[in-house]
């Protein structure tokens, strides 16, 4: 069972919006990845559009991940450092990819190999906060530690089997897919029991109001 934080009112209403947006935004992310990874595998030649397939799978990913800080912010700080530096490693992935889209070659080394280290280095930190935190199953935090090197060993299996020139990591988003995946799964279990610890809280609450009254009257 999650560990649920409460205030005077019950549940804080914005960590039970962000676990439910966290749970859309990693089946979003999932299905985006596979997609990608269906279309690199099928249609094995260079293709331009799977790079606004990566900025939306991309995206859905960082909203997920923020979802994520956010039911279990304040809990550990090792996970808010965490989380600061995969935010910064995000932003040094970003930039670096659109450099290599729009052939800006000044910062296109952030793409690679700079974006992909600052991004692995940054998802280890945070999936390490994730586990201290204790908010999500302890899949979801290791899922994000080995997000990346996932990533990356599909990438150099995959190829054989679905070569992509010079972008063989399309085919490497698959082990993202797979962390993507167990991190929906622990946002689900975190917002189910959001919903049953709100009820039983709720509960409680009447109860000890209808008591309260009862020995006023």
């Amino acid at each position: 069972m999650a560990r649920v934080r409460f205030n005077s009112a019950g549940i804080e209403p914005t960590e039970m919006k962000a676990a439910r947006v966290g749970l859309w935004c990693s089946v979003a992310a999932l299905i985006a990845w596979l997609a990608m990874t269906a279309d690199s595998a099928m249609r094995p030649v260079q293709g331009n559009r799977r790079e606004i397939i990566w900025l939306l799978s991309f995206c859905f990913t960082l909203a997920a991940i923020g979802c994520v800080h956010r039911v279990q912010r304040g809990r550990s700080r090792t996970e808010l450092i965490g989380f600061c530096v995969f935010a910064a490693a995000s932003a040094i992935a970003l930039a670096g990819n659109l450099s290599m889209q729009l052939h800006f070659k000044p910062l296109a080394v952030l793409g690679s190999p700079a974006g992909a280290m600052a991004w692995l280095a940054g998802l280890a930190c945070f999936g390490v906060g994730t586990l201290s935190a204790r908010a999500l199953p302890w899949y979801a935090g290791l899922a994000l530690i080995v997000l990346e090197p996932a990533s990356v060993v599909a990438a150099l299996v995959l190829p054989h089997i679905a070569p992509l020139a010079h972008r063989v990591a399309y085919t490497g988003h698959l082990g993202i897919a797979f962390a993507m995946l167990a991190v929906a799964l622990g946002m689900r279990k975190y917002a189910k029991a959001v919903e049953v610890q709100g009820v039983c809280y709720s509960r409680l609450v009447s109860a000890v109001q209808t008591q309260s009254l009862s020995r006023e009257a």
